[in-house]
This record gives structure tokens, C-alpha cells and sequence, in this order.
């Protein structure tokens, strides 16, 4: 029987069909072996392409990178710093958001102060000034409380939320002199003493306020726009002036007072 081709009818081998089995099977091999080389070397090439590309985006995105820089660097407005003195009208609080931040939100307390003498204005720095005040009913009539209570000074910013103002920009304690009193009917601050100009602060001044010890019973005391400038130079003492008068022996200023004609004209 044939073994190269089963429908072959040779018994004895003699056919040629075991070359054609052979003949069908070396292209199939070959074939194959061609195909994966080629398969091989076109991965190859192709991951080396795409190395390739991904190098170039790379660098491509790098230099966009840098040219979108340069470009929003130049066209970037410069930076405007801020402005202490003159914040916004939403950063600003009133007086009155600020007596109904000290009182808890009440108002309508039956007692309030009243200034005694008008309040300094400007306050220079380092220098000593009074405050005089009296408690009042609605009608402004002055009255006098069942009990004594504590008064005391205060400062807060013009900014919102309230900022209790403690310290200066030294830290040292922003306020001195007489910062506390007890009493039931006239209140005096004695030798106050701010240490801080208010150009330092937002709207470039503050709230001076006198803090009852019962907001319930008297309504705080807030002063606005109070300014506080730098310490003023004392003014120079004028020069006295001297007569002479040529040939004569003496001479008079102005106080009167006379010398010996050719003495040391420092002694003025």
C-alpha cells in the first residue's frame, strides 16, 4: 500500500507519491521560516519608530512649553500691590455692623455715652491726650448708674470681620496710659498714648472704642475715621533779635536784658 498518498493503488511502492509528500511540505517550511524572520526584523523597525516619535513629541512639547511661557510672561500684567489705605467698600466694616459685634446683636440699650469735650483730632503718635465722657439716657440726659462699671479703651480695624488691635508693628503694646476705669457716671481717660500710625492699617484709620462692661445696659462708644499721624517736630525757638547801637557801650535784645557791647553772641 502506498504511504505518500492513500487514493494511490501501487502495493509495492513503486510509485512516486513520496515525492510529492516531500515536494508539498518544503514550501510549507520554508515559508514559514521566511515569514517570522521578516515578521521579526518589522517589530523591530517599527518599535524603533515609535521611539523615534515619542522622542520627537517629547521635544516638541518641551519647546511649546517654553514658548507659552514666555509668551503669558510677557503678556501678564504687572502684579499691583495692596493697598492698605484703600481696600474695598465689601472689606470695610461700619461702625454700626461693629456695635452689634460688641452688644451680641442688641442695639436698643436704655444708656449710651456721650462725649464730655470734643474728641482729638489728628492724634499724634507717642502723644499724651484725654478722653472725657458721661453716661446718658435716650434723651441724652446724663445719668448715674445704680452700681459702678468698668470702662475700658479699645482699637479695632476698619476691616471685616473685627480685628481687636493689640499690639504695633514692634509688638509691643499698642496702646498706653489710663486704658481702664470704674465708674457710674463720668468717665475720664487720662494720659492716653496710641503707638502706631494708622496709615499701617486698611482705610489708613481706626475705631476707637469705650467698651462698657455691661453691653446689655449701656450701648459702646465708637468713634470713627480717628487718624493718628507720626509725632509732630516741636516748632524751633525763634532767634532773638539784638539792637546795637554803633559807638555805645551796651546793647538790649529784645527781652531786654543788656550786655557789656562785644560779648559772645552765642549767649542769646
Amino acid at each position: 500500500m502506498c504511504s505518500g498518498n492513500p487514493m494511490c493503488a501501487a502495493n509495492d511502492g513503486a510509485c512516486n507519491c513520496h515525492l510529492i509528500k516531500s515536494f508539498s511540505m518544503a514550501p510549507r517550511a520554508f515559508s514559514s521560516g521566511f515569514f517570522l524572520q521578516n515578521d521579526v526584523a518589522l517589530m523591530n523597525g517599527m518599535l524603533r519608530m515609535m521611539m523615534q516619535q515619542t522622542e520627537l513629541i517629547k521635544n516638541t512639547f518641551e519647546v511649546t512649553k517654553k514658548v507659552l511661557d514666555k509668551l503669558g510672561g510677557s503678556s501678564q500684567e504687572p502684579s499691583i500691590p495692596e493697598n492698605i489705605t484703600g481696600p474695598s467698600d465689601q472689606e470695610i466694616i461700619s461702625a454700626g455692623v461693629l456695635t452689634s459685634h460688641l452688644c451680641g446683636g442688641r442695639t436698643d440699650q436704655p444708656y449710651s455715652l456721650l462725649m464730655s469735650e470734643d474728641f482729638p483730632y489728628p492724634i499724634y503718635k507717642e502723644r499724651c491726650f484725654s478722653v472725657s465722657l458721661k453716661i446718658v439716657d435716650s434723651s441724652n440726659n446724663p445719668v448715674t448708674l445704680d452700681k459702678p462699671m468698668v470702662f475700658k479703651i479699645l482699637l479695632y480695624a476698619t476691616e471685616n470681620p473685627p480685628k481687636l488691635l493689640t499690639t504695633n508693628t514692634f509688638g509691643d503694646r499698642i496702646m498706653r496710659g489710663t486704658l481702664e476705669i470704674e465708674s457710674s457716671s463720668e468717665i475720664i481717660f487720662k494720659k492716653l498714648v496710641i503707638k502706631e500710625v494708622t496709615s499701617r492699617f486698611r482705610n489708613g484709620v481706626v475705631y476707637f472704642v469705650v467698651m462698657p462692661q455691661d453691653t446689655q445696659l449701656v450701648k459702646p462708644m465708637i468713634i470713627e475715621d480717628v487718624l493718628v499721624k507720626a509725632r509732630k517736630n516741636a516748632p524751633e525757638m525763634p532767634m532773638k533779635k539784638v539792637k546795637r547801637n554803633i559807638g555805645d557801650e551796651y546793647f538790649e535784645d529784645d527781652s531786654g536784658d543788656k550786655g557789656l557791647d562785644g560779648a559772645d553772641d552765642n549767649t542769646r
